[in-house]
């Protein structure tokens, strides 16, 4: 979690050059206040409790710590037109991504993926009244956040990271890839809306579980998020940081590698 907060506060440094930039203050931990701030985690019952068995034992287990151990709170909220929103973050997102101008540069299309092609094909077709109406959605759910974090100073909206542990994969789809839309929707359930919104969110370690049916062998890492208010990305970093302490006193078994870990940067290490 240090390393997390360090990249930060490097990334979030206000750049004196650039005049919308330079008018930010630096992000520090004082600034968050973590001795006086209120310790309360939202928590919208339906939403959270559609994750998949194993994974929600485990979610529901690190709040338990928070509450019994750490003088969270929690308290239910609701959260309006959750799969409308998803649906209208995917939207966007595949509107943005056909229009990209890179893509217009001869050659570039045909270094894609057939899955990806696909999908940028889809995107291509949105007409401009859906954008438009996505838009709209996305602003209602920003006032309804907001309306939220008023109500409760302090409050951290906690979800799953995803609803599933893990997404069984096929030996055909190393030679062919894949496009299984059904599932990409399944995984980003809980994240979307942060990306949507624009609030800071984190993901910290709840544990490793037993691959669910379906969904692979051996056991696999599952996250608890919590997302935050546009701008407290330090008592986000503090709340992590809690989360990570708790992981490592439980022990190797909230924190080891899952079987088949890869070490990507050793990869690229190797390639340089």
């Amino acid at each position: 979690m240090t390393d997390l907060a360090l990249a930060y506060r490097i990334m979030a440094t206000p750049d004196p050059t650039n005049p919308i930039s330079s008018v930010f203050t630096p992000s520090t931990p004082s600034s968050s206040s973590q001795t006086t701030r209120p310790k309360i985690l939202g928590i919208c019952r339906p939403w959270f409790s559609s994750a998949s068995p194993h994974v929600l034992s485990a979610c529901s287990a690190l709040v338990s710590h928070y509450t019994t151990n750490l003088g969270y709170t929690t308290t239910d909220i609701s959260l309006p037109h959750l799969h409308a929103g998803q649906l209208a973050h995917a939207l966007t997102i595949l509107s943005e991504v056909s229009s990209y101008p890179a893509l217009s540069v001869p050659g570039i299309p045909s270094t894609l993926s057939p899955a990806n092609k696909l999908l940028l094909g889809v995107g291509a077709q949105i007409p401009a009244t859906d954008l438009l109406l996505a838009q709209q959605l996305r602003n209602l759910l920003m006032q309804h956040l907001a309306h939220l974090f008023r109500q409760h100073p302090g409050l951290l909206i906690v979800t799953p990271t995803t609803p599933n542990a893990g997404w069984r994969r096929y030996e055909q789809d190393m030679r062919c890839g894949i496009s299984d839309a059904n599932m990409s929707v399944q995984s980003i359930r809980y994240v979307w809306l942060a990306n949507f919104t624009g609030c800071p969110a984190i993901t910290v370690p709840a544990g490793m579980v037993d691959a669910g049916e379906g969904e692979g062998e051996g056991r696999l890492p599952v996250g608890l998020m919590a997302m935050g208010e546009w701008g407290d990305e330090e008592g986000l970093l503090a709340w992590g940081r809690e989360a990570e302490e708790w992981a490592w006193r439980e022990g190797e078994e909230k924190v080891r590698r899952g079987k088949g870990w890869e070490d990507a940067r050793r990869w690229c290490e190797g390639s340089a």
